[in-house]
């Protein structure tokens, strides 16, 4: 049997033994995305209220069938799992972003060098990158997330894949994949360090301290703030020549990656002392559920160790406030250009439970709504 295969990172299409699989409609290509890339049976509802959301249950309903039944004439019997009220896709396609997730979010055994590698080379784009759905706003919103989940994803899989070639005495290649991590996020400093280790562990101190003065830069224009500390200090040994002191953490970790599905932080605070102990308080207090806060303020950047957070821009009226919760990680330029585009919110409950976090991305993007109006 021919191979069939579904590519979602980049402009998503079908092949079939390298050959183009026309799906005419671009909303049936999005709907076997959505399907494909959830990974679960949804509600008939769901799909259907998710891209026309201006049309009635019934046409809504009707519209979807159509799609699916045209999606079904393309590919092979069983592709799709379809009942009454329910549709699922199976797994018998093989797709990009369902090989990348298997060795990225992989939660028991470690992954060689080689698995890493190939995952990687899967990463070729953004999610659906370039695509968009104008009439279904939810539908972008889904895939605005699903872009950052595995952005993030691919963050963590090159820093693992940088730290086994350093492993494996292969530091072009480790210097290479952690270039391929900082593109991902510029504003991250953990990469930025990560390539001041590989440069100066392969001999170019030189080319270590300038990886230093492109992050003070980075930062400087885009937040308006220093390095960290720790970024400093390992600036400091390796221009005092006590790289060898340092402790790598570039060499091979064969413990499982571990991705958090949270949103990643956004910019964080620095300062401002009196406002995070009140807002420490609040957020410790069982009874109170959302925390609110006054527009145009600046941007703050978080020392090491603050528990919470607030970004917003002045004059407008868009702005998420959170706690960090255990697991989310990462830096803030992701979230924060996505909350230039899209309405994003995260409202924490008192046990730090993301509201709406199980529920399909149609409820959840209906409750951000209730949380964050679109203007």
């Amino acid at each position: 049997m021919a191979a069939l295969k579904l590519y979602l990172f980049g402009t998503p299409r079908l092949e079939r033994d390298g050959v183009d699989v026309k799906i005419p409609r671009r909303k049936a290509l999005a709907l076997l995305a959505y399907l494909v890339a959830t990974g679960t049976p949804h509600a008939r509802d769901t799909p259907a209220a998710l891209f026309w959301p201006d049309h009635n249950q019934s046409a809504a309903r009707l519209a979807l069938s159509r799609h699916l039944s045209e999606l079904n004439r393309v590919l092979p019997a069983g592709t799709l799992l379809l009942e009454p009220d329910r549709v699922a896709a199976g797994r018998s396609l093989w797709v990009d972003v369902r090989e990348f997730v298997a060795v990225a979010d992989a939660a028991s055994a470690p992954v060689s060098l080689p698995g890493l590698r190939a995952a990687a080379g899967l990463y070729t784009a953004d999610f659906l990158a370039g695509f968009t759905l104008p009439d279904a706003p939810d539908f972008d919103d889904w895939q605005a997330y699903t872009t950052e989940h595995l952005r993030r994803s691919a963050r963590a899989l090159l820093a693992k894949l940088a730290g086994a070639y350093a492993a494996a005495g292969d530091s072009e290649r480790a210097i290479a994949t952690a270039h391929g991590r900082l593109a991902l996020d510029p504003l991250d400093e953990d990469a930025h360090r990560a390539l001041m280790l590989l440069y100066a562990q392969a001999g170019q101190p030189g080319a270590a301290l300038r990886q230093y003065e492109q992050c003070r830069q980075i930062l400087e224009d885009e937040l308006g703030a220093p390095p960290a500390a720790e970024t400093v200090e390992l600036y400091e040994q390796i221009r005092r020549g006590e790289i060898g002191q340092v402790n790598s953490q570039l060499t091979i970790d064969n413990s499982p990656l571990t991705i958090s599905h949270l949103p990643t932080q956004a910019t964080p605070f620095v300062g401002r002392l009196q406002e995070l102990a009140e807002l420490t308080r609040l957020l410790a207090d069982p009874h109170i559920r959302l925390v609110t806060m006054s527009h145009g303020m600046s941007q703050f950047r978080r020392r090491p160790g603050a528990p919470c957070q607030a970004n917003s821009r002045s004059g407008d009226r868009r702005s998420r406030h959170s706690c960090n919760l255990p697991g989310a990680a990462g830096s803030g330029r992701s979230l924060r250009r996505i909350q230039r585009n899209r309405r994003v919110a995260s409202v924490e409950q008192p046990a730090g439970q993301i509201v709406g976090r199980n529920e399909s991305p149609a409820r959840r993007m209906s409750a951000s709504r209730r949380v964050s109006p679109r203007r």
